[in-house]
């Protein structure tokens, strides 16, 4: 007998129930992991930027140790300043947490919902012009 019909009438009465709490317990174990990959993903983008934040310091640093003497005098001072605040810029970003950046975020969207519709339309607005270069097209002005 067919193993896809109902053996008895009281068998084609009773509804089947279907249970999706497996198929919703992958999937909140699936979200889970995308966030946690992309923050481990924020997190090193974090450490990358503060790096090369790092190296414009030694690098402004080295244009002054290298320039004429008489140049030193004059620039020597603010580049000094400069060299300090872009290292306490790179402290600063490397403290930083993916999470807590997502937050920060989130907490200026609430507060600003154009600045959200115009960061939106701005990215939507390079997205579309990436696109058409990488298609061969010209972007739209």
């Amino acid at each position: 007998m067919n193993d896809l019909l109902p053996s008895t009438p009281a068998d084609a009465a009773t509804p089947a129930t279907v249970s999706a709490a497996p198929a919703q317990t992958a999937a909140s174990r699936a979200f889970g992991e995308a966030g946690s990959l992309a923050f481990s993903v924020i997190d090193r983008q974090i450490v990358r930027l503060a790096e090369a934040i790092e190296s414009t310091a030694e690098i402004v640093q080295s244009i002054v140790t290298q320039a004429d003497p008489t140049a030193q005098d004059t620039i020597g001072g603010v580049a000094g300043s400069a060299n300090d605040r872009l290292r306490s810029l790179a402290g600063t970003i490397r403290n930083q947490d993916g999470r807590a950046l997502a937050g920060k975020a989130q907490e200026v969207i609430a507060r600003n919902s154009t600045l959200a519709i115009g960061i939106g339309a701005a990215i939507g607005a390079l997205a579309i012009g990436l696109v058409a270069r990488s298609a061969g097209e010209t972007a739209p002005a």
